[in-house]
């Protein structure tokens, strides 16, 4: 599915947290389109109650002006030998042992 390009000036961020009804009017669409991007995981929020969200403002930011956010530093490799890579930590100790070395 295609996603439509959000075109709006630099965006002057003052909130560390934001309301989905300030987020509509920054990205100059409808609260509910907010909502629905909530709701599909395209946009995070924190649920305070069941109607209430707060959108923080990396969040936004990422939504209206993606360039702005630096490159995540974690690098996925799906081919990677995992059992290679973790053939040289300790083992586990089951849980019985554990408890009993623990405690």
């Amino acid at each position: 599915m295609l996603r439509p390009k959000l075109r709006v000036p630099r965006l002057e961020i003052t909130k560390s947290f934001y309301s989905p009804h300030e987020v509509a009017e920054m990205a100059s669409l409808h609260p509910s389109t907010i909502l629905n991007y909530i709701a599909s995981g395209r946009l995070y929020a924190v649920k305070l109650s069941e109607r209430t969200y707060r959108i923080p403002a990396r969040a936004v930011i990422g939504l209206l002006e993606p360039e702005r956010l630096s490159r995540s530093s974690i690098t996925v490799e799906p081919d990677a030998d995992v059992e290679s890579e973790v053939a040289d930590e300790p083992e586990i100790l089951d849980e019985p042992a554990a408890k009993t070395m623990y405690a």
